[in-house]
């Protein structure tokens, strides 16, 4: 039976689980944290050293004077993988939604940092062959807007923490599956919640979304930076994903042919909150 551990890594709460094996990093997605890769954290310790980290102003991570970019947010992770394992030992690291983008930025700014990157239902350019995506722009344009972001996620807070958490997961699973999923990572969510500073948590979420949106809109810069990434490849995605459409994931795979594609069926946004088995199953 692992254990589940709370980390502090030069300031970054991070969650693991005690095991041996090769190491594998775990990064959540826009409104997420660690605690979304709590069953897939169980799955995989019996064979892995596993690390699911809270980004600055998520989760139980003060935003504090971190910078809540995606390249910043790659970096960190990278840093924060360094620092967990004391060595250059090369990971596997996937990352969720918006912490797919992530981890495609660390792998490809941070050579010999990964020996397999997975992208879960990750954030990818939509569809299409322009190197700008037009449709993403009055989107990524409006977040630019002063104090639109802060606004967006100052409405985000102002509910309950229990009906915050469970109406962020209606958006992102197929009708009638939030009942299903697993309490302890459900109840983790709500604690983190309940105890993060509000202020903190705002100020990312404006500042990662519009990185996020920037980086989307930008269908060249994004695909170059995965081109760079020299480790094995894997697109995980829900079948049944109300976020990222099915044929924006085949466009994706159609891009890097070298990137093996898999759907889960029946899967929505969060593979690792509703079919844990499943991913850490793809993971290894």
């Amino acid at each position: 039976m692992t254990t589940l551990t709370h980390l502090d890594l030069d300031g970054v709460h991070a969650l693991s689980w005690g095991g041996g094996g090769s190491p594998v990093v775990l990064v959540h997605g826009l409104d997420g944290s660690a605690a979304n890769w709590i069953g897939v954290g169980q799955e995989l310790a019996s064979e892995h050293r596993v690390l699911a980290l809270d980004l600055p102003g998520f989760g139980r991570t003060p935003l504090g004077r971190h910078r809540s970019g995606m390249t910043a947010h790659a970096d960190l992770v990278a840093r924060v993988t360094r620092a967990w394992l004391g060595t250059d030992e090369p990971v596997a690291i996937a990352g969720n939604s918006m912490g797919g983008v992530v981890t495609a930025l660390a792998a490809a700014r941070h050579p010999g940092l990964a020996r397999k990157v997975t992208l879960v239902a990750s954030a990818v350019p939509r569809a299409g062959s322009a190197r700008i995506d037009a449709s993403m722009l009055p989107a990524a344009a409006s977040l630019w807007l002063p104090g639109a972001g802060t606004a967006i996620a100052g409405a985000r807070n102002a509910t309950p923490p229990q009906e915050r958490v469970r109406s962020l997961l209606e958006l992102c699973v197929p009708p009638g599956v939030v009942g299903s999923l697993p309490q302890e990572a459900v109840a983790e969510m709500v604690a983190v919640a309940e105890q993060r500073d509000r202020r903190d948590h705002v100020r990312a979420w404006g500042r990662s979304a519009r990185s996020l949106w920037g980086w989307l809109a930008r269908r060249g810069a994004f695909h170059a930076e995965v081109d760079r990434i020299d480790a094995e490849g894997l697109l995980l995605s829900g079948a049944l994903d109300p976020i990222i459409p099915t044929s924006s994931s085949a466009a994706f795979a159609d891009r890097h042919p070298g990137w093996a594609w898999t759907a889960l069926d029946g899967v929505g946004h969060v593979p690792p909150l509703e079919a844990p088995q499943a991913t850490a199953a793809a993971l290894r």
